[in-house]
């Protein structure tokens, strides 16, 4: 049941699959392009009630500091890509980028739930309870292949990328990168992708019986 839109609705979502491999294991090879930030994998708890999130701290290493992984995707294709965040103590924003900020990235202010710049096709955030919001960057590829293709930052101010002070952190978890034009609902990956078969609501008589009759009318 979904509650989006303040009210409860049947959520009917069509086929998609997760690319990004591991999608809540930030420690993994696939996201080897992680650069000036280190990673305490499962050490907090998550939007799930588990601790299964990661702390994702400022070191120090690289100006720019950036959490980015491989995924497969296509030139010209429309890409989201999602992920739960939760601002622990950065005084600045966060982003979310396909290859570049400047050209497909999309900033966001973990402590009012605002959006910044947006440079890509478009950016949404969603608070979930105890302070988590799920953030989405939609992107057009520029960039194909099976590289680093997408990745989180860390920046003071809004529309930059660089990051000053010391050990400053948010808590992450569950990536996703998804071809189409909005976030569905969060595919857990653990060392492959995953695809959601499509729902489907179907009405029909159940036997001989006329519980359901299709030539007056089915109310879902």
């Amino acid at each position: 049941i979904d509650y989006t839109n303040g009210e409860p609705s049947i959520l009917l979502e069509e086929s998609r699959t997760n690319s990004i491999t591991y999608s809540n294991d930030f420690t993994q090879s696939p996201w080897s392009g992680t650069q000036g930030l280190t990673v305490t994998a499962n050490n907090a708890i998550s939007p799930e009630g588990i601790s299964n999130a990661s702390t994702v701290t400022q070191n120090g290493t690289n100006t720019n500091p950036a959490l980015a992984t491989n995924a497969s995707i296509t030139i010209g294709q429309t890409y989201t890509f999602s992920m739960f965040v939760k601002n622990v103590n950065l005084n600045g924003f966060v982003r979310l980028s396909h290859v570049t900020s400047g050209g497909t990235g999309c900033w966001f202010n973990l402590d009012d739930g605002s959006i910044g710049t947006v440079n890509s096709v478009n950016a949404t955030i969603q608070k979930y309870p105890n302070n988590w919001y799920r953030i989405t960057n939609t992107f057009v590829a520029t960039t194909g292949g099976n590289s680093l293709l997408a990745f989180l930052g860390l920046s003071d101010t809004n529309g930059n990328t660089a990051l000053t002070g010391s050990n400053q952190s948010v808590l992450a978890y569950g990536a996703q990168l998804e071809q189409g034009g909005y976030a569905t609902s969060y595919m857990h990956t653990s060392g492959s992708t995953f695809t959601r078969n499509e729902d489907k609501a179907l009405y029909a008589g159940l036997g001989t019986t006329d519980t359901f009759n299709d030539s007056e009318g089915v109310l879902f």
